[in-house]
């Protein structure tokens, strides 16, 4: 039997990305569409190929875009990133400001991070669910508790800069404390960050080549990469640091922290 998580695992993988990039740039697929290719089929094709904790993961993942889906009505409603109603299937949008399809977009982003990381990373996929995990449906509560309110008293639409404050407070925090609690994770940040990084840097030129998404908000800086224009947060955040905080939230709130 092939060894698992390995270079053929990789290479299948990396044939669904490519034909999704393919197919959303030459049928200009809608995000919903496109996700499917980006991360819903790598994810089925390593659940299926491999030997997980699969009520783990899927906790962790809806979590986070329950999380992520809230925070995103802040950033939607000061327009730190828009997606347009043409690029929708579904039409419905929760406080009149984030898409409902968001939250599909982040519970499968997460998914993906996770068995990615569990598949070619971590190599232990059966061990149980931390104890730590109700905190992270704590957050979770407090997070649609706090949005809510802000929607409530019209505040939210004051907050400037928000990708760079809402993912400041959200992102940044459980990277550096998983770093300081142990060292080991820098190389395995460092392992998931490359493959991770590109896929997310492909899967945002071909997004912003057909419209699935534009930038019309407040940002620090301005980020060009063949001839393409998004934010600094955009970056940083989304690009770089999205994946690595999917697995520290995962190693701290519902793996052992190793």
């Amino acid at each position: 039997m092939k060894k698992r998580g390995g270079l053929f695992d990789g290479f299948i993988v990396a044939l669904i990305i490519f034909f999704g990039a393919f197919l959303t740039f030459h049928y200009n697929l809608k995000p919903l569409a496109s996700i499917a290719f980006f991360f819903v089929l790598p994810s089925v094709y390593m659940l299926l190929r491999g030997r997980f904790n699969y009520k783990k993961i899927f906790f962790m993942a809806i979590l986070t875009g329950i999380i992520a889906g809230f925070a995103d009505v802040i950033f939607s409603a000061t327009k730190a990133w828009v997606v347009p109603d043409e690029q929708l299937f579904i039409a419905w949008r929760i406080f009149n400001s984030v898409p409902f399809e968001d939250f599909i977009w982040f519970f499968s982003f997460a998914l993906f991070a996770i068995t990615f990381y569990e598949f070619f990373i971590e190599k232990d996929r059966i061990r149980g669910i931390s104890k730590n995990s109700k905190w992270f449906f704590i957050l979770a509560l407090g997070t649609i508790f706090i949005v809510t309110l802000l929607v409530f008293l019209g505040w939210f639409e004051k907050i400037k800069y928000s990708y760079l404050v809402i993912c400041s407070i959200y992102m940044t925090p459980p990277v550096v404390y998983l770093l300081f609690r142990n060292t080991n994770f820098i190389k395995k940040f460092f392992y998931i960050s490359i493959p991770l990084f590109l896929i997310n840097l492909l899967h945002e030129l071909v997004a912003l080549k057909v419209g699935q998404w534009v930038f019309p908000g407040e940002y620090i800086g301005t980020f060009v990469f063949f001839g393409f224009s998004f934010p600094f947060e955009e970056f940083f955040f989304y690009l770089f640091l999205g994946s690595i905080t999917a697995v520290a939230y995962y190693e701290i709130f519902f793996d052992d922290m190793k």
